[in-house]
């Protein structure tokens, strides 16, 4: 049943448009397509007569009131291959915006097809409006059809999976080339569905170099001037701090060596970690060191409370992590590779797996009445190492980073604040 709310319906009902397609199975016919500027609907208009040109100045009059983006209108010619009739053919001016493929192609399968190729002829953009449509050439003997293939299904399947999982993680990194990435990749698996390899091919071939080029960058550099400015001023609070708490020596030292160890370095993200820490510590009240024994009962009660804080991030960040794998799975499920997509979220299982319940047993220790003095301080400097463990992936991992905000998925995440945040009070708690 069409749809009175479509754009799509306006421009040319699917009755309409499955007639013209199956016209197009006998004869090439001008075209013209565009994306709405939601980016949700494509609109596709074939006519009898008139080039290409022609059709896309009328798509464009005819979609100024159904929200077409007339920077998407491309035209030129529709038509079939005899070899396979399943795969609607557009030979167009310009390479298509993102968007395109998805929505056209999921349009085509309303008509009763199973894919879409889209080509690209600069040459059109020269045509005269009131050119006719090139026939077509008459159809090569039947060499081709004996001849075989030089392409392996297999080793191109293979191929495919690969770059797909390595798509996943790189959607994480770019999210405006979701669309774009996501296209070629359906595409890619439709082509090889229907036997059509050299076409998927392609589509892997522009896949793979997206996939190979690096991605720009989403936060700005770590300004080492500034930090030295701030080490250098959390050096001046510490000192004034172990005037009057000598018991914090030993950890503000450590915190500040290593801080500044890591700045000259270059390795500016450790030492804003460590320089995190310190403050985070000298924030701490005076007089709420443990000495050399077991923390008093206020002590107890504040660790209590950091491992119910450890305990509930890592839930929270479990629980997010599993919603964005669902959203990617629901986006991909119609695809036939849907289980090997799934294989490339491996890096967000990582995530889960570093952040494990040893540091909530070493807690669980500590807080143990028959823990002796001894083996307390043992289990505090475990702590402290486990603490700076869990920095030290999240500081050098990339992905956890990207894992804030918004998703292309719908999904909002906010795995690296809350995993650095809490690890931030963790260590504060541990002085």
């Amino acid at each position: 049943m069409a749809d009175p709310n479509s754009p799509q319906d306006t421009i040319m009902p699917l009755p309409l448009a499955k007639r013209m397609l199956a016209l197009a199975e006998k004869d090439p016919l001008g075209c013209a397509f565009g994306l709405s500027k939601d980016k949700k609907d494509c609109m596709l208009l074939v006519e009898k007569a008139g080039s290409g040109k022609k059709i896309a100045a009328k798509l464009r009059a005819e979609g100024k009131d159904l929200t077409l983006d007339p920077g998407t209108v491309r035209f030129g010619k529709v038509d079939f291959d005899a070899n396979d009739p399943g795969t609607v053919r557009f030979t167009v001016n310009r390479a298509e915006a993102g968007g395109t493929l998805i929505t056209l192609t999921r349009f085509a399968k309303k008509c009763g097809y199973q894919a879409i190729v889209i080509n690209i002829d600069p040459a059109l953009d020269d045509e005269a409006e009131d050119a006719a449509v090139p026939a077509a050439e008459p159809p090569p003997p039947t060499q081709s059809a004996v001849t075989p293939n030089p392409i392996d299904p297999t080793a191109l399947k293979a191929r495919l999976t690969a770059l797909v999982q390595k798509m996943i993680a790189r959607i994480a990194l770019e999210p405006a080339r979701k669309d774009e990435m996501t296209g070629l990749a359906k595409n890619a698996q439709i082509m090889l569905a229907t036997n059509n390899l050299k076409t998927a091919t392609e589509h892997c071939d522009a896949l793979e170099t997206i996939l190979n080029t690096q991605p720009p960058p989403t936060t700005p550099p770590l300004d080492a001037a500034a930090l030295k400015a701030r080490l250098t001023d959390l050096f001046k609070r510490m000192v004034a701090r172990i005037a009057v708490d000598p018991a914090s020596k030993d950890l503000l030292s450590a915190l500040a060596r290593d801080g500044q160890t890591l700045l000259q370095a270059g390795g500016l993200a450790g030492a804003t970690a460590k320089a995190d820490a310190l403050q985070a510590a000298l924030a701490t009240p005076l007089g709420s060191g443990t000495g050399g024994a077991k923390p008093e009962k206020g002590e107890f009660v504040k660790m209590q409370t950091s491992r119910l804080i450890w305990e509930a991030a890592r839930k929270k960040v479990a629980a997010e992590i599993k919603h964005y794998i669902a959203a990617i799975e629901a986006t991909f499920e119609d695809d036939d590779e849907e289980d090997r997509v799934l294989d490339g979220l491996e890096k967000l299982d990582d995530i889960l797996l570093h952040m494990d319940d040893a540091l909530t047993d070493t807690l669980d220790d500590m807080l143990d009445e028959r823990t002796s003095p001894e083996q307390y301080q043992k289990l505090l400097a475990e702590a402290k190492a486990q603490i700076g463990g869990y920095e030290a992936y999240l500081n050098a991992n990339p992905l956890v980073q990207k894992l804030e905000g918004p998703t292309p998925f719908g999904v909002n995440l906010s795995v690296g604040s809350t995993l650095g945040k809490t690890l931030q009070t963790l260590r504060a708690a541990l002085h």
